[in-house]
């Protein structure tokens, strides 16, 4: 109930920062969020632990977004790693380990494209949820 209702707080959260750090996004912050999408990828593909990877990755987009409430907001829901490592748990028996829904939102950033990247964000954190209902 914890996880579900996590997923449900973070949802309009993290999609209006996505669709903020696509317009916002500077070149210097695209390249950090390349090579943290290249690190979690490489990391998935070791079978080694990507949950603080999928931390820095969206607590980077809220500080992309320019916003400092919704940045607090992401700091103060990711605040428990504990819930990050059952998140990845979850992905794993799932088969989603790989993540490649990241990679999707970070294009969507790169080419500064908010309706795509807030219809990424919006699959990836509802595919989340999905899995988290079916456990």
């Amino acid at each position: 109930d914890r996880l579900r209702e996590l997923m449900i707080a973070r949802r309009p959260v993290e999609i209006e920062v996505a669709r903020l750090a696509a317009k916002n996004a500077t070149e210097e912050e695209i390249g950090k969020l390349r090579k943290l999408v290249e690190q979690q990828e490489k990391l998935a593909k070791e079978g080694k632990q990507v949950s603080n990877i999928d931390t820095e990755f969206h607590t980077l987009l809220a500080k992309i977004s320019r916003n400092k409430i919704l940045e607090a907001i992401v700091e103060l829901l990711r605040k428990q790693e504990e819930d990050a490592r059952e998140f990845e748990g979850m992905r794993r028996k799932a088969g989603n380990i790989f993540n490649h829904e990241h990679r999707r939102i970070f294009e969507a950033i790169e080419q500064h494209d908010p309706d795509m990247a807030v219809l990424a964000m919006k699959r990836h954190l509802g595919n989340v949820l999905h899995n988290l209902q079916k456990q």
